[in-house]
This record gives structure tokens, sequence and C-alpha cells, in this order.
């Protein structure tokens, strides 16, 4: 969808908030969006489905979603789904949750 978020925004007038996939650029699409939209960014659903969770890919790909939408003033919202699995591990979606809010905290805090 982040190319094509002019063209949802001219068909939907009350259009408030646009879903980005984790193979989308998130610098394009906060661009696009600018202040007017929120980005319900859906991040990488691999990243929690390994036996032994690994933060430093997830906080890699939040850090790329909160620098776009801060340099924009686009407001974001992230959307974890799509888990097929979690290893047998439920702790990981706790850890995955902790490492989210944590850079969110270095942007917004």
């Amino acid at each position: 969808m982040d190319r094509k978020i002019d063209i949802l925004q001219k068909r939907f007038k009350n259009l408030r908030k646009v879903s980005i996939t984790p193979w989308a650029d998130p610098e394009r699409a906060a661009e696009a969006m600018g202040r007017n939209l929120v980005m319900a960014a859906k991040p990488n659903p691999a990243l929690v489905s390994s036996q032994r969770f690994n933060p430093q890919p997830v906080e890699a790909e939040m850090v790329r979603y909160m620098e776009a939408c801060k340099r924009h003033g686009t407001p974001c919202e992230f959307v974890l789904k799509d888990i097929s699995t979690i290893a047998n591990q439920p702790e990981t979606l706790t850890q995955w949750a902790e490492t989210v809010n944590a850079v969110v905290d270095r942007y917004y805090a």
C-alpha cells in the first residue's frame, strides 16, 4: 500500500488509517500519509516464530517505522498479526512487546 496511498485518499474521503505490510517502505508510506492518516504498521510475524527470541531484528524494524513516522509527523500503531506459531514459547510475545515499547519510548518519551 505504500505506493497507493494517494489513490486511497482520493477514493475514500473518510479514510483515517492505512495498513502497511512488513514488505512496504515505511518511509514512502509515512511521507504520503503525513499527519492526515495513521500508519497501522504490521511488523514481520516471523520474528516471533523461532525457538529463541532475538530482539535485534525487531528493534531494527521498529526503528525504521519510528524514524519515518517521526520525520513526517505520521501517527503510528503496531499490529502483530498472522502469527502461525510462537514455537511453544509464549514469553516471546512478552519479549516482543517489551522490545517494541522500549523503541517507542526512545522516540516519544
